[in-house]
């Protein structure tokens, strides 16, 4: 029979909490995976339902639905939530990070990122990430264009 929690000493209430905690871990792909399961299945069997209640919440929520799909695809593609992307506009003092033109959050400002990787690397201007787009993020064809330039006369 095992001691009641009030009798335990520290010691043997910090090695209880460490065993829930190495149980929990070691279980929980399968529970991860009987709730994906369960919910799949709640889907099939009343998908029709589903999709009309969410459907009449997006016309009723047109602002807040569109507000909320531009939330869930920054932090899905590029890992940051809106205050991360404010935050980080604010660190380059409300500046591309190539060329240093003021941007306004929204408008023209882009989401760099790493097309292999997806990892964010700064925030620019249309332009600067259109020549990025060009180049197709090659250091080499950007140096290569700026040596064409700079002979070129300019």
């Amino acid at each position: 029979m095992s001691t009641p929690w009030a009798l335990k000493t520290e010691d043997q209430k910090d090695a209880d909490r460490a065993a829930g905690r190495r149980y929990h871990a070691a279980h929980a792909e399968e529970r991860r995976a009987k709730a994906r399961e369960y919910h799949k299945g709640y889907y099939r069997k009343n998908a029709d339902k589903i999709k009309a209640r969410s459907a009449a919440w997006q016309r009723a929520h047109p602002g807040a639905y569109a507000e909320r799909q531009k939330v869930t695809r920054l932090k899905r593609r590029y890992g940051l939530t809106p205050v991360q992307l404010r935050d980080h506009l604010i660190g380059q003092a409300g500046r591309c990070a190539i060329c240093s033109a003021v941007m306004t959050p929204g408008n023209g400002t882009h989401i760099d990122h790493d097309h292999d990787t997806g990892a964010f690397r700064g925030l620019l201007c249309s332009g600067c990430n259109h020549v990025l787009g060009f180049a197709k993020d090659d250091p080499a064809v950007l140096e290569s264009a700026a040596r064409y330039l700079r002979g070129a006369g300019r």
